[in-house]
């Protein structure tokens, strides 16, 4: 869940760097407390859901040949494993790479029209 929730405070940096880049008078005046608290209350609340199923005991091997080991810690669900590594890694990381790939084209944009 940790781990989770610290690669969704990178998506919601980058949100914040994309909207002070690209609307730098709206976002000195929409950027305060209240806002970024909520920002970090849904980070950590779908850090939780994606987190849940594990700790709700979906730990349960879905392949007959190789059951769950009684004291061994490790995942055996692999709709899980799936599920967890898409939310928590991939969708997050394709977020980023096309935000951060907006705010270049667009300082690109400035750049030449400054030019």
């Amino acid at each position: 869940m940790a781990c989770t929730a610290s690669i969704l405070n990178l998506v919601a940096i980058a949100v914040d760097r994309y909207i002070a880049v690209t609307k730098p008078l709206k976002y000195a005046r929409h950027k305060n407390s209240k806002r970024v608290a909520i920002m970090i209350v849904i980070v950590w609340f779908v850090s939780f859901f994606i987190a849940l199923p594990i700790v709700s005991g979906v730990n349960k091997s879905d392949v007959p040949a190789y059951p769950r080991v009684r004291d061994q810690c490790a995942f055996f669900n692999n709709k899980f494993l799936i599920f967890s590594s898409l939310g928590s890694f991939f969708i997050p990381c394709i977020i980023i790479f096309a935000i951060y790939y907006r705010i270049f084209m667009v300082i690109m944009a400035r750049a030449r029209k400054n030019r």
